[in-house]
């Protein structure tokens, strides 16, 4: 992974993240062995289910986020690795004792810290989603400036008052 971080050829993008490394799952087509596979299913499962307890602004990241069904990474990262790769925009996956596989990073693709961008972390940048689609879901006479901090924090009353989504 490293290698594919300094070759730059990862896109810099705040629409996207990356995982790493892949994770073991029980294969039920081969008796339940376990074998390799892309960590974006695990990782889509923790976004839903973190998205309906907590929110679109709750980072995917942490104790909370254990990726079920997973029971073991391809590479169990150190400390130091998991720092190097993070400060580069790569969400690591981390094993800790009695807890399976976690995701343990929310950085988007310009998470680089070397980038310094606004969408470092993806709860901001989903967060920033979620307010652009639901001002373009109101009625065309009803939107105004989608920059102006006023009207975003009077659309989040609204959006509040009709229960749109959870607040902690």
């Amino acid at each position: 992974m490293k290698q594919v971080v300094q070759s730059g050829l990862l896109p810099q993008t705040p629409d996207g993240a990356v995982y790493y490394p892949w994770v073991r799952i029980p294969d039920p087509l081969n008796g339940g062995t376990l074998r390799s596979t892309p960590p974006s299913g695990a990782v889509a499962g923790v976004i839903a289910r973190t998205d309906a307890n907590h929110g679109v602004w709750r980072a995917v990241a942490g104790q909370e986020a254990i990726l079920v069904g997973a029971q073991a990474t391809d590479n169990n990262l150190t400390d130091l690795e998991n720092e190097d790769l993070s400060s580069r925009g790569i969400n690591c996956i981390r094993i800790f004792p009695g807890a399976g596989p976690i995701v343990w990073g929310a950085r988007t693709l310009a998470g680089d810290d070397q980038l310094g961008s606004d969408w470092k972390y993806v709860p901001v940048r989903r967060m920033a989603l979620f307010l652009n689609t639901a001002q373009l879901r109101r009625p065309r006479q009803q939107r105004r400036r989608a920059d102006c901090p006023r009207i975003y924090v009077e659309h989040i009353r609204n959006l509040r008052r009709r229960k749109s989504f959870k607040f902690d």
